[in-house]
């Protein structure tokens, strides 16, 4: 298997990714699929140790299996456009699921786990999770819970599940005024980069239990090529990796995400004199 594969990218002509496509890729890290992929067939992502980000864009059906045995996914998001979910054991140890639909998908029986079981004693070994679910406000929890109820039916799971209603237009309303500033000093040793807010109320969205995460990157040119250098929760970042003689422009971005990573804002600004 692909142990030094750490990111993909798949062709906007990809309709769905086979049985096993990426399973067992011990360093991948990151998803993203194009709005094209509608379908994630068996096992698609099957025991990935270190995948920890996951974007389904505009995937429909999910098959059984798909992030088990993935460690590191500790949430996931899934889109609008997703009508069905096989059942069992279908997000492995995930610990919270958002859903952007207020309408719950359709729950169905795995007929490829069916078949594993009949043949397979050891499918029949059972543990315990909780799973924090994610609802738009105002979804009807009992239409849920029906529908989850579904997935124990045909996997080793015991599952609770934590119901979470949540309402991002208070968040995103604050957001749309958040403004920063970027400016970079020399020091003795290094940059010193600050990303200031000018306008906003931030601590307002910290306190209706949102992230914030500022991401700091450099470049030769004013206008192109900028790298990431480093992700930071706090507001100033101190850069040592310079080299000497040589000027370097800086643009921060600062991006808001609610509990589960989903990504509610992002906004960024440039230091337009080189240091």
């Amino acid at each position: 298997f692909l142990n030094n594969l750490k990111e993909v990218k798949i062709a906007n002509t990809v309709k769905e990714l086979g049985e096993d496509a990426f399973a067992y890729c011990g360093n991948l890290q990151k998803i993203s699929l194009p709005d094209s992929v509608k379908k994630l067939d068996f096992q698609a992502f099957c025991n990935c140790p270190n995948l920890k980000e996951v974007n389904l864009n505009k995937v429909e059906y999910i098959c059984e299996q798909n992030f088990w045995g993935c460690p590191k996914l500790t949430r996931i998001t899934i889109p609008e456009t997703v009508k069905i979910i096989e059942t069992g054991d279908t997000f492995g140890p995930v610990c919270d699921i958002k859903f952007k639909s207020s309408k719950a998908p359709e729950f169905t029986p795995c007929p490829t786990l069916i078949q594993l079981k009949k043949h397979n004693p050891y499918s029949n070994v059972s543990y315990a999770k909780k799973v924090n679910v994610y609802i738009p406000a105002g979804a009807n929890k009992e239409d849920w819970l029906k529908q989850f109820n579904k997935e124990d039916i045909s996997a080793r799971i015991t599952e609770t599940y934590n119901f979470i209603e949540y309402d991002d237009t208070a968040a995103k309303a604050l957001a749309k005024d958040v403004k920063i500033k970027v400016s970079s000093a020399k020091l003795i040793k290094g940059t010193k980069i600050t990303a200031k807010v000018s306008s906003g109320d931030l601590q307002a969205i910290k306190d209706l239990g949102y992230n914030v995460t500022y991401k700091y990157y450099r470049s030769t040119k004013k206008t192109s090529g900028y790298v990431l250098m480093k992700e930071s929760k706090y507001s100033t970042y101190k850069n040592t990796s310079g080299k000497k003689g040589t000027k370097y422009y800086y643009k921060a971005l600062i991006e808001i995400t609610d509990a589960c990573g989903d990504v509610i804002y992002t906004g960024s600004a440039k230091d337009q004199t080189p240091c």
